[in-house]
C-alpha cells in the first residue's frame, strides 16, 4: 500500500469556508493529522496559533467520521516518513513560537485545485 500526505478541508460554513489540516496515512493504514487553529480566550478573543499533531482519530479535532470531507493528495510513494516528521517538526515550531492568530475575513474559494480529483 503506497503511503499518501493529503490536505483536506473541514468545511465551517454553509457559505464555502474551510479549514485545512495535513493527514499522512502510512504502509499499514495507519493516519496520522497535523493542524493548527486559534486559542480561544475567555473573552472570545483569539490567541497564539494552538497546533495539534497525533493519530488521525475520533479525538482528533478535525476527524472526519463519514470520511467525506474534501481533499488532495499532495504526495504519495513507498516510505513518506521523513517527509511527516519534517511536517511535524514545522506544526510543533509554530505552535512553540507564540505566533498570534490575527483574524481575517475569509474569502469563499473552492478547497481545491485543478489538479485535483474533486468536484469542479
Amino acid at each position: 500500500m503506497p503511503e499518501t500526505i493529503e490536505v483536506r478541508y473541514y468545511r465551517l460554513s454553509p457559505l464555502g469556508y474551510y479549514h485545512k489540516y495535513i493527514v499522512y496515512t502510512d504502509s499499514a493504514g495507519n493516519q496520522w493529522g497535523a493542524r493548527g487553529g486559534p486559542t480561544r480566550q475567555p473573552d472570545g478573543s483569539f490567541g497564539d496559533i494552538n497546533t495539534t499533531v497525533g493519530p488521525y482519530d475520533s479525538r482528533f479535532p478535525d476527524f472526519d467520521p463519514e470520511n467525506d470531507d474534501p481533499r488532495e493528495i499532495i504526495k504519495s510513494g513507498d516510505d513518506l516518513s521523513q517527509d511527516w516528521n519534517n511536517i511535524v517538526d514545522a506544526v510543533d515550531a509554530i505552535g512553540n513560537e507564540h505566533h498570534p492568530t490575527i483574524p481575517s475575513i475569509p474569502t469563499r474559494t473552492r478547497p481545491w485545485t485543478r489538479h485535483s480529483s474533486a468536484p469542479a
